[in-house]
């Protein structure tokens, strides 16, 4: 795993640890957190340095961008992850890649004071970008198929428990009751 500035993956998963106490508190930040801290028995490194750094395909993902493409909804965050997962299929491609740019290297630095805190800050609005994509496109496919959707039940049922369950899908809900379109 390449570090951020330098941290173990060990400290890294406190990183997300601490964030998950704050409105960052979602399933996906408490299991990288879970991830991160785990280690190999045999050899006790980062397990996260043990996985075979490919993804297949589930479907999900591409059935949401192909719907949205469908729909005429920029769905960019959910589209790029899709790609991403896509390209870690190439394992040889990202090889080749990575030998023809083997010069180049970044150094590596410690995190300026509060350069934490603006990473956390980066990754909360990507998060409330995703789900605004996200609802954008149920709101869409809810006009165009006539299923009368209601956004801020969805914000709710979510929360209740599923892999992108998070807390600020209160503050969905409640912009939904406040503001229904």
């Amino acid at each position: 795993m390449q570090s951020l500035y330098g941290m173990s993956a060990g400290e890294i998963s406190k990183v997300f640890a601490d964030w998950k106490k704050s409105d960052l508190d979602s399933y996906l930040i408490e299991i990288t957190a879970t991830v991160l801290a785990k280690k190999d028995p045999s050899s006790g490194a980062a397990l996260v340095d043990m996985i075979v750094d490919e993804a297949e395909q589930k479907g999900t993902g591409r059935w949401t961008a192909q719907s949205a493409l469908d729909l005429g909804v920029p769905i960019t965050t959910i589209t790029e992850a899709v790609y991403a997962r896509a390209l870690s299929g190439r394992p040889a491609q990202r090889a080749a890649a990575a030998q023809a740019f083997d010069g180049i290297r970044t150094r590596q630095r410690t995190a300026a004071p509060g350069e934490l805190d603006e990473i956390r800050d980066a990754l909360y609005a990507s998060k409330i970008v995703a789900y605004a994509q996200g609802f954008e496109q149920l709101s869409v496919a809810s006009r165009e198929y006539h299923w009368d959707l209601d956004p801020g039940l969805i914000a709710t049922i979510w929360r209740g428990g599923c892999i992108i369950r998070a807390a600020f899908l209160d503050r969905i809900r409640e912009g939904y009751e406040a503001h229904p379109d």
